[in-house]
């Protein structure tokens, strides 16, 4: 899928094709939690109730964490902020940007809805199920219950109100991309290609270690 993303790149694309994209994305994903859930789960199984409560308190720390960085500050900067990790991301995937296309980032920043508070409540439901189905580890069902909280931990979380929103912001997050990819050069492109490949790169070496 990314070397074929990495082709792709080379010219336009739609927000159709980025939402396949997505979705390949999303079923790799599930793949790779499938394969590394025995695993996992031994692991998990073995942990002693010490090592869960320090388990748990990272989990904490990083919710309170995100929470001062993504809540308590002003709107605008907590805005300014999300537009800096934007650039700062692009440049890695694209290169040096244009002022047409830093205006986009900045426009992107300062219109789309924020969801962050809504996502940390759904951070601390997840971080209650989670100590629930870790203290039922030494249970027949407890692999089930891991890998199903990993793999649908929104779903796991419920919010369906906050899934609508999700779902406006990744609409408006493909039609940007749609709307950047437009914009690029011939050496935008040709970096973002050479990202793609290595990280393709990079997969496929792990792929290959996980069959030994």
């Amino acid at each position: 899928d990314l070397r074929e993303l990495a082709q792709a790149s080379q010219r336009p694309v739609n927000a159709a094709l980025l939402s396949v994209w997505a979705q390949s994305g999303d079923a790799h994903w599930q793949r790779t939690l499938t394969r590394l859930a025995p695993a996992a789960c031994a692991q998990l199984t073995a942990l002693s109730d010490t090592q869960v409560k320090s388990l748990l308190r990272r989990v904490d720390r990083d919710i309170t964490a995100r929470a001062e960085e993504l809540v308590k500050p002003d709107e605008a900067v907590v805005r300014k902020q999300a537009e800096r990790r934007l650039l700062k991301s692009l440049k890695r995937w694209l290169g040096d940007l244009n002022d047409e296309q830093r205006d986009r980032v900045a426009r992107w920043s300062a219109e789309r809805e924020l969801t962050y508070a809504a996502w940390l409540d759904q951070r601390r439901l997840w971080r209650s199920h989670w100590a629930e189905v870790l203290a039922r580890r030494h249970s027949s069902a407890f692999c089930t219950q891991a890998q199903a909280l990993f793999a649908h931990s929104a779903q796991s979380s419920g919010g369906g109100a906050l899934f609508t929103r999700y779902d406006g912001n990744r609409a408006g997050w493909l039609m940007f991309l749609v709307q950047v990819s437009a914009t690029l050069n011939s050496a935008q492109r040709q970096h973002l290609r050479l990202e793609l490949l290595d990280l393709a790169e990079d997969f496929e070496s792990l792929a290959a270690k996980a069959a030994i």
